[in-house]
């Protein structure tokens, strides 16, 4: 095998070695070392450093006259935001073509706030967003001038996982009921208002706010467990608002709106001749309610006193006679619980 001009295209040849082979022809492969424009499978409409006439008008990039317009600066004051926390953009352009630049401003990651959207200016101010997701986004600038191309720059702005306002901390469970609580917390320098979220961890959650440092919430469902978080909210100078970090998350579990009944324990006769009536105190009682009874039924009983403490002496008594006692609970919301099992005793001489 001979790569030469034989009159024989020998197979094996490296391409382009062997004269008597058409490397050239429509055989769907560029042959990069044909000479420009002989191979017709290879496209001159590219940007490959050459202007290209037989390519159809605007086809080949390397044909488009330059722009005239030149952005010499573009910054950003500051370029790393905290949240809610402004910025101004700045673009420096010159044309050599005389009339007005126009400018167009977009947000490549659609996170920021435009104080002006579509404003058609060299200077616009954003503002960082008080949520996301991505640590940073690009602010991008198109420069333009009527019947003239464009010339385009873009500045990354950087977010930091910080808020302007202190976190509320120190939060306080200051009373707690079958249907509401009250939640107090530290003041936030700065705070105008608190912004304050509860969930009952089965995917129903609700809001309020509070001007003060301390939230009354009602409504609520009894023997349920709440996570609860406040975040404080500020004024910017301006208008607008700035923001803090949720608080960390205080559990909160509500009581039952009617105290199960109390163990009873049997009476206790006095030297004197009293009874005293003792049982196990119950969690979420404020008091407690005893009744008596001569006969132990239900429509019997009659109320005989109320304690703050799990006893109570029963000095009323008559010996010979034997008395029936039931307590019931009552809950801060001031219903009265279930009523226990009753509990007797003979009074002797």
């Amino acid at each position: 095998m001979t790569c030469s001009a034989d009159g024989v295209c020998d197979e094996g040849c490296q391409p382009g070695t062997d004269p008597d082979c058409e490397d050239c022809i429509a055989d769907d492969v560029c042959d990069i070392y044909c000479p420009r424009g002989a191979d017709p499978d290879c496209d001159l409409c590219v940007a490959d450093g050459v202007c290209d006439p037989e390519c159809p008008p605007d086809e080949d990039p390397d044909c488009a006259e330059p722009s005239p317009i030149a952005i010499s600066a573009l910054t950003a004051e500051p370029d790393t935001l905290r949240r809610a926390e402004d910025c101004l953009l700045t673009v420096t352009a010159t044309s050599t073509v005389a009339g007005p630049l126009h400018y167009r401003w977009t947000d490549l990651g659609d996170l920021v706030t435009f104080a002006e959207p579509g404003a058609d200016q060299p200077s616009v101010t954003v503002r960082a967003p008080e949520e996301y997701s991505q640590a940073t986004t690009s602010i991008e600038v198109e420069v333009w001038q009527q019947d003239q191309t464009s010339a385009r720059a873009s500045v990354t702005l950087s977010f930091l996982d910080e808020a302007l306002l202190a976190t509320p901390d120190s939060l306080v469970l200051a009373e707690v009921h079958a249907t509401w609580f009250r939640v107090s917390w530290d003041p936030v320098d700065g705070a105008a208002s608190y912004y304050a979220t509860w969930s009952d961890r089965q995917g129903a959650d609700d809001w309020d706010t509070s001007a003060l440092a301390e939230i009354v919430v009602s409504g609520l469902t009894e023997q349920t467990t709440y996570d609860f978080q406040v975040q404080a909210r500020g004024e910017r100078d301006g208008g607008g608002s700035i923001w803090s970090d949720f608080s960390a998350p205080l559990a909160i579990t509500t009581p039952p709106l009617q105290l199960p009944p109390p163990s009873v324990n049997d009476p206790v006769q006095n030297p004197d001749g009293s009874v005293t009536l003792t049982w196990d105190a119950l969690d979420g009682a404020i008091e407690y309610r005893v009744q008596r009874a001569l006969v132990d039924q239900a429509d019997q009983f009659a109320a005989l006193a109320s304690s703050t403490e799990a006893t109570i002496t029963d000095a009323d008594v008559a010996a010979g006679t034997t008395y029936f006692y039931r307590v019931a609970g009552v809950n801060a919301d001031l219903h009265v619980g279930l009523w226990s099992t009753s509990v007797s005793i003979l009074v002797t001489e």
